[in-house]
């Protein structure tokens, strides 16, 4: 059986976490205690889950996939002829062993939340996810607002953002994933007429954390 085919490229390092892009030819990988959090937006190619407890299921090009600390089972990606591609983020500080995740098991996103469609009683604001390293928010934003302190990767769910530091002003679509660092006292402000929803995706602070080098 041939090799499979590993690219793994950083493409931001930074206060609390990493991004890398990552692609990885047809195959299974076993895990027993999945030692981290990453978040992934799965680009290309298809996954099936298969974890020890439970049925097996799958995730499709455009799931945005949490996976647990812990997972005891199998990943079958299927690439294809191709290469599967993924975004992954990662903290750069890890919890300790009394942190556990709240789920057992990798899981996607729901896609009604993220299609605006937000439970009754949530205002503006849902979390997907609150774990021992990494959280997700989806946020419907107002005409201008400012992001917290905490360093954060946005995807743009639904209209315009506008950064209002720059010359020229950075301008960020539906389907674009942006960076805003730590401590960034910019303001930023919806553009057209479409509402403005984002998916917010930073690390949370701990108490008992190790320093990733």
């Amino acid at each position: 059986k041939p090799e499979r085919k590993f690219f793994h490229r950083k493409v931001y390092d930074g206060t609390d976490f990493r991004l890398f892009i990552v692609s990885i030819g047809t195959g299974t990988t076993s895990f027993e205690n999945f030692p981290i959090e990453e978040f992934l937006f799965w680009m290309d190619g298809t996954a099936y889950i298969e974890p020890l407890a439970g049925n097996p299921y799958s995730f499709y090009a455009g799931d945005f996939i949490m996976q647990a600390r812990g997972y005891d089972g199998a990943w079958t990606i299927n690439a294809g002829e191709e290469q599967h591609l993924e975004l992954a983020l990662v903290a750069k500080q890890r919890a300790d062993s009394t942190v556990f995740s709240p789920m057992d098991r990798p899981f996607a996103f729901d896609r009604a939340t993220l299609s605006g469609v937000f439970p009754d009683g949530s205002g503006s604001s849902v979390q997907l996810y609150h774990g021992g390293e990494l959280e997700a928010h989806v946020i419907k934003r107002g005409q201008s607002w400012s992001f917290s302190s905490r360093e954060k990767l946005i995807h743009v769910l639904n209209g315009i953002v506008t950064s209002e530091v720059g010359d020229p002003e950075r301008t960020y679509y539906p389907g674009d994933f942006f960076v805003v660092p730590e401590n960034y006292q910019g303001k930023w402000k919806s553009k057209g007429s479409q509402p403005v929803r984002t998916l917010e995706i930073g690390t949370v602070t701990q108490k008992h954390e190790r320093n990733i080098p």
